[in-house]
């Protein structure tokens, strides 16, 4: 065999590894996207649910008061010395 046939055939065999390496690439690369809208869609999905179910107009109101009397009684509860 004539040494330029045996670098051919090597070229050869690299460019199909090659080829078949950037193929595998690509298609793992479509798979990640595919999990990627999944699980984009589904939190969509959750995020438009829980509002709907569990968020109601009186809470943060409640909330901020009495985080703000929580915040009073604490303070009202430092100033007094200690005996």
């Amino acid at each position: 065999m004539d040494v330029n046939s045996i670098i051919d055939i090597a070229f050869g065999v690299a460019v199909l590894f090659v080829g078949y390496t950037i193929n595998r690439l690509f298609h793992n690369i479509d798979e990640l996207w595919r999990k990627h809208d999944e699980v984009t869609q589904r939190l969509t999905k959750i995020a438009i649910e829980i509002p709907k179910e569990y968020v109601t107009k009186k809470r943060p109101e409640q909330s901020s008061r009495n985080h703000s009397r929580t915040l009073r009684q604490t303070r009202h509860k430092s100033r007094q010395p200690e005996r």
